[in-house]
């Protein structure tokens, strides 16, 4: 006789059964029953159970989200044995999406990589650290061209760097429902013990003009392909329109170059500490 384990997710999972040793059985004796032993092999991910999850998958990933489907198409006539492999390619491809895609939310906001959005604020948090532009050979700090990058941007014009993946941020306003060339934003840099820093604040134009205010930068983004260009570029935030980024700085005259920043280095912000910087929408 078989002997099957039973499990939860029982249309999730596939058995193969593998006849055991059979024992010869003393003479005047009935043989024993036949003992089979069973390998449970489970899919632990499922397409309709990874969108419900996270629903820009096959959006970004459609390589990845095309083979996806490909598998569980075959899952149905497959052998028990050509569903043993099935499962193991459709668990290594969940467990990559959840890797390169760490999202979770709640009742209080949301959460994808190290950004965290609150719904009651609206507000949108980065972690980043304090990262002055540096000086060129004459001693003259570079003009600011970035507010944020990770190590892949232009970090030498930047004021803020970031582990962030600039393509989690763009899916993070997707998600919460703001519009590409639409939704502007202030920025600001929270401390962990001191009233937040406008940006504005922190910085000046060469010409010693004042800078517009608010400073709003522009949900620009860029489009989904086989690669993201800021994920290439590494920068997510800029002024200068010099590719694409997340946001781009609203000002024709700063988008343009033709207002040129430098920033205003301020005590409370010490090279290399911990910040966090806040986008807050707003409709000025």
């Amino acid at each position: 006789m078989k002997q099957i384990r039973s499990i939860s997710h029982l249309a999730l999972a596939t058995f193969v059964v593998v006849p055991a040793c059979e024992k010869p059985a003393a003479e005047g004796m009935d043989p024993p029953p036949q003992v089979e032993e069973v390998l449970l092999v489970e899919r632990e991910h499922t397409s309709e159970a990874l969108a419900a999850a996270f629903p820009l998958f096959p959006l970004v990933e459609k390589q990845r989200w095309g083979k996806l489907l490909d598998l569980e198409g075959e899952w149905g006539e497959a052998s028990e044995e050509a569903r043993v492999r099935l499962a193991e390619e459709i668990n290594a491809l969940g467990d990559e999406l959840a890797v390169r895609y760490p999202f979770s939310a709640d009742s209080e906001g949301m959460r994808l990589g190290g950004i965290r959005y609150t719904r009651e604020t609206g507000e949108i948090e980065i972690p980043a650290a304090v990262h002055y532009p540096k000086q060129d050979q004459e001693g003259k700090e570079y003009e600011l061209e970035v507010v944020l990058c990770n190590e892949r941007g232009r970090v030498h014009e930047t004021l803020l760097l970031t582990d962030v993946r600039p393509l989690h941020l763009e899916l993070m306003l997707h998600l919460i429902g703001h519009k590409k060339k639409a939704t502007q934003y202030r920025l600001s840099i929270r401390l962990p013990d001191e009233p937040s820093i406008p940006l504005v604040r922190l910085l000046s134009s060469t010409s010693g003009e004042a800078l517009p205010e608010p400073l709003a930068f522009t949900f620009s983004g860029s489009a989904f392909g086989e690669s993201y260009g800021p994920d290439t570029t590494g920068d997510l935030i800029i002024t200068w329109h010099v590719h694409d980024a997340v946001l781009q700085a609203r000002d024709e005259g700063i988008a343009q170059a033709r207002t040129r920043l430098l920033v205003k280095r301020d005590p409370r912000l010490e090279e290399g500490m911990a910040v966090r910087l806040v986008l807050e929408p707003t409709d000025e």
